[in-house]
C-alpha cells in the first residue's frame, strides 16, 4: 500500500517504503550526478539550519532529500541520517503525523542496515530510533518510549556526534521524569550537561534542548521539594541557573560571564538563592540543593 502525500504546502515525502538493500549505493542508470551534487549541497544546509534550531528552513531541504532516497547516488547510512534529522525536524515543527509517516517510510530500512551492518549501522540509524522514542513518549507510550530511549542513548554514545547524545539523553530525562523517576531524569541530563561541557562548542540547537530540559526539570524538582514543605519559598529559573553551576570552581566573576550577566546581578542572585536554602556559603546551598534533588 502506497503513501499518502504529507501536509498540504510541505514539500512531500515520496511515496512508499525504500526496498534498496544496504551497500546498494552504485549510480543510478542515467542519473544527472551534477544535479545529484546539487541536492546533497541542499541537504547539507539544510542539516546546517537544523543545527542551528532554524527548523522551518531546514525542513524544505531536508524533506526533498528524503524524498530521493531512492535514486540519490550518496550512501545508504546518509540517507538514513537525512532521515533522523528530517525526524526531529518535523517533532520541533509538531507534524506528528508526518513523524509517523517518515517512520513507517524509514524503519525497515534501519532494520535492514542493522541486520547487514550490525554494530556498524549505529552512527547511520542512530537519529531514527531517537525519533522512534521521541515519537512514542509524545503518544503517552511512556514505559516504551523509555525502552527505546534508553537503547538509543546506548547507541548515540557509540556514535558520539553531538545532536545525537544530547537528543537521546534530554529525552530520555523527560521519559524518566514522566515515569516518575526523578532521580534518573537529573542523572540523564547530568550526563547531557558534562558531555556539552566536555565537548564545546556544540550545536545551539543541541544547547537549547539541554537548558530547557534542565530549567523543566529543575523547575519540577523546585516544585515538589516546595510542596514537601522542604523548601518554602520556590527558585527561579535564574536562581536554578546559577545553582547549577555552584558545584564546579567557577568563581562569580566567570558565572557572570556565562551566563552574561554583570556580577552584581550574580551577587544579588546567589545572596537570594542562599536565603531560601536556608544557607550562608558555597558548599553549604551545594549540600542542600542535592538533598532536595535540585541537582
Amino acid at each position: 500500500m502506497r503513501e499518502a502525500p504529507f501536509s498540504p504546502g510541505a514539500n512531500q515525502l515520496s511515496p512508499g517504503v525504500s526496498q534498496r538493500s544496504p551497500g546498494a549505493d552504485q549510480l543510478s542508470p542515467g542519473a544527472d550526478q551534477l544535479s545529484q551534487g546539487r541536492n546533497e549541497v541542499v541537504a547539507r544546509a539544510a542539516a546546517w539550519f537544523a543545527g542551528q534550531g532554524r527548523f522551518e528552513e531546514a525542513a524544505p531541504g531536508l524533506l526533498d532529500a528524503w524524498a530521493q532516497r531512492d535514486t540519490a547516488v550518496w550512501p545508504v547510512m546518509l540517507t538514513l541520517q537525512i532521515g533522523g534529522l528530517l525526524g526531529l525536524t518535523l517533532l520541533e515543527l509538531g507534524r506528528d503525523e508526518d513523524v509517523e509517516r517518515l517512520l513507517r517510510q524509514g524503519l525497515p530500512l534501519a532494520d535492514a542496515a542493522e541486520r547487514e551492518w550490525g554494530a556498524g549501522a549505529i552512527p547511520a540509524v542512530a537519529g531514527l530510533r531517537i525519533v522512534q522514542g521521541r515519537l512514542a513518549y509524545r503518544r503517552g507510550a511512556v514505559n516504551e518510549a523509555r525502552n527505546l530511549l534508553e537503547l538509543a542513548t546506548r547507541n548515540a554514545d557509540a556514535d558520539g556526534r553531538h545532536l545525537s547524545v544530547i537528543a537521546a539523553l534530554v529525552f530520555l530525562a523527560d521519559a524518566e521524569l514522566a515515569l516518575g523517576h526523578g532521580a534518573a531524569a537529573r542523572a540523564a541530563l547530568a550526563r547531557a550537561r558534562e558531555f556539552v561541557d566536555d565537548n564545546q562548542p556544540v550545536m545551539p540547537v543541541a544547547a537549547a534542548w539541554l537548558e530547557r530540559a534542565e530549567q523543566r526539570i529543575g523547575r519540577t524538582s523546585v516544585r515538589d521539594a516546595t510542596q514537601a514543605g522542604r523548601l518554602f519559598e520556590p527558585l527561579t529559573d535564574r536562581e536554578l541557573s546559577i545553582l547549577r553551576v555552584l558545584p564546579g570552581s567557577a568563581s562569580q566573576r566567570e558565572i557572570a560571564a556565562a551566563l552574561y550577566l554583570s556580577i552584581n546581578t550574580v551577587k544579588a542572585y546567589t545572596k537570594s538563592l542562599y536565603r531560601k536554602l536556608g544557607v550562608s556559603a558555597r558548599a553549604d546551598a551545594v549540600a542542600a540543593a542535592r538533598r532536595l534533588g535540585l541537582i
